[in-house]
């Protein structure tokens, strides 16, 4: 996470884990999620599209699980597939 929100520069809003939990800033949170989709989406280099599809698409069905909306045209369709299975095999 440490690693996007350098790149992005701005924090992430998710605190370190203690005891496999992390308090998590919505306000933050949401900029972040809304960067990074903005990022991925308006990147066409295949190999970094390929090593950070699944993050993004992690931190999206967490965003979408928090109630962070997106702008649809942030999501292209098959990110959001990926968001979908990411979502689905993920702990209620």
């Amino acid at each position: 996470m440490a690693d996007f929100g350098a790149e992005l520069e701005l924090p992430s809003g998710v605190g370190p884990m203690v005891n496999d939990e992390a308090r998590i800033d919505p306000v933050a949170f949401g900029v972040f999620v809304r960067a990074l989709a903005a990022w991925y989406q308006g990147s066409r280099h295949g190999v970094l599209r390929a090593l950070s599809g699944g993050f993004v698409a992690t931190i999206l069905a967490l965003a979408e699980r928090a109630g962070i909306a997106l702008d649809e045209e942030l999501v292209e369709p098959q990110l959001a597939e990926n968001t979908r299975d990411v979502s689905r095999s993920m702990a209620r």
